[in-house]
């Protein structure tokens, strides 16, 4: 009975899930750097959210200046996208570590006996 107990405590699961995104430092990056910061968060949300600020440069070339008061409202909605981004990504990590999934997670398991 007693090497039961002691094989059974001795083995140790260890899951290192290396797919998490920092709230704080996605908030941070997208506050200063727009979409650039928002890369981290989401690449796509990135790329669309550089599409549009190109959109919007062009629109404000065209209109002398008047069309650039649409750089701080976009300039928010990257840091909303980045919010909801990460927010998006723990769900996703935690559901596959849920399933079994350690793999698609990202994760690192490691099993010692001994």
């Amino acid at each position: 009975m007693s090497e039961v107990k002691q094989e059974a405590a001795s083995q140790q699961i260890t899951i290192n899930i290396g797919n998490q995104k920092s709230m704080v430092v996605a908030i941070l990056l997208a506050f200063f750097f727009g979409p650039l910061g928002l890369l981290y968060a989401s690449v796509f949300g990135g790329l669309v959210m550089l599409a549009i600020h190109f959109g919007i440069f062009i629109v404000s070339i065209l209109t002398l200046g008047i069309g650039s008061v649409l750089f701080l409202p976009a300039w928010f909605v990257c840091i909303i996208w980045a919010v909801v981004a990460v927010k998006g990504n723990e769900k996703q990590v935690i559901s596959l570590v849920q399933k079994g999934n350690f793999k698609e997670a990202g994760s690192v398991v490691v099993e010692s006996s001994k």
